[in-house]
């Protein structure tokens, strides 16, 4: 009776409140170049989606194509217009199909998926954010990064990004992407 009743004020709770309208919806893509695997001289193109949905409350959902590693995907949990924090998820390709003899004899690397926070402000165009990252899955170590860039509307269509990130990554990431075994 008791997990019936609880139940039920969840249900009540969750239903009284109140409608997030999305006030927002954008979809774009990006076309680059980026390295064959981390640390690659290789490179290879890559198509860099983007989608972004903007609540009226200020929070969004966000998935983008992740510079060089894969794919993340962010949702910001902070009612604000300016202030951004939440949880983010990162997708990162094994490290497959390589033609180096030297990157042959480094262990093998498996997809990683990413999980961590983000927090950041952004007004006017500007936008700084810094982000932690744990692998979950393959232990592949931990990245933070910092980021600041800005956006200029080119109309009311079409916008153009520019961003500097720096990222710092841990002993476990960089023995798992750089590290060469001789035997």
């Amino acid at each position: 009776m008791k997990k019936l009743l609880l139940a039920l004020l969840l249900a009540v709770t969750v239903t009284s409140q109140p409608a997030m309208a999305v006030e927002k919806l954008e979809l774009g893509f990006g076309v680059g170049a980026a390295p064959d695997y981390e640390g690659s001289e290789d490179y290879v193109p890559v198509l860099l989606p983007y989608a972004r949905v903007d609540l009226d409350s200020g929070q969004f959902l966000r998935l983008q194509g992740n510079r060089l590693r894969g794919i993340d995907f962010k949702a910001n949990v902070l009612p604000d217009d300016i202030w951004r924090f939440g949880p983010m998820l990162g997708y990162i390709p094994e490290r497959d199909d390589v033609d180096n003899n030297q990157v042959d004899r480094m262990q093998q690397v498996d997809t990683s998926v990413m999980v961590g926070i983000f927090w950041g402000i952004e007004f006017d165009g500007w936008a700084a954010e810094i982000e932690a990252q744990q692998d979950a899955v393959g232990g592949n170590g931990f990245l933070l990064t910092l980021d600041v860039g800005y956006k200029v509307p080119l109309n009311y269509q079409l916008m153009v990004e520019f961003s500097l990130f720096t990222t710092y990554a841990d002993g476990d990431y960089m023995n798992a992407y750089f590290c060469v075994f001789i035997f």
